[in-house]
C-alpha cells in the first residue's frame, strides 16, 4: 500500500513547507535546511579542533552571502571552507561545502 503523497516525495511535518516547494521559492539556497545555525554553533564549540572551527565559520559566512544573493562571495568563501573539511575528513561538511558552491553558480 502506497502512502500519501509519497509520488511528489517526503511529507512536510505540520507548519513546514515541502523541500521543494521551498527550493521553487529560493532556487539559490533550500532554507528549510537550517545549516547555518549548526555551523555557527560549531564554530562557536571551544571543544571542536580549530581548523574544523575555522571551516564552519567559513560556511556560515558563505551561506550568509548566499542568503544574500551575493554569490561571488558565497563562491569565494564556500571554495575556502572545502579544503579544510576535507583535511578533517568531515565528510558531511565537504557536502554541505559543496551544496554551497553549486547554488552560487
Amino acid at each position: 500500500m502506497a502512502m500519501a503523497g509519497s509520488e511528489t516525495g517526503a511529507m512536510a511535518a505540520p507548519g513546514r513547507r515541502k523541500v521543494e516547494d521551498a527550493r521553487l521559492e529560493t532556487p539559490l539556497h533550500n532554507k528549510i535546511d537550517d545549516l547555518g545555525l549548526v555551523y555557527s554553533n560549531l564554530a562557536d564549540d571551544s571543544s571542536t579542533e580549530m581548523k574544523k572551527r575555522e571551516a564552519a565559520l567559513l560556511l556560515t559566512t558563505a551561506e550568509g552571502y548566499l542568503n544574500d544573493e551575493n554569490t561571488t562571495e558565497a563562491l569565494r568563501t564556500a571554495m575556502e571552507a572545502l579544503p579544510k573539511f576535507r583535511e578533517c575528513g568531515d565528510k558531511n561538511g565537504s557536502h554541505d561545502a559543496l551544496r554551497v558552491i553549486i547554488n552560487s553558480h
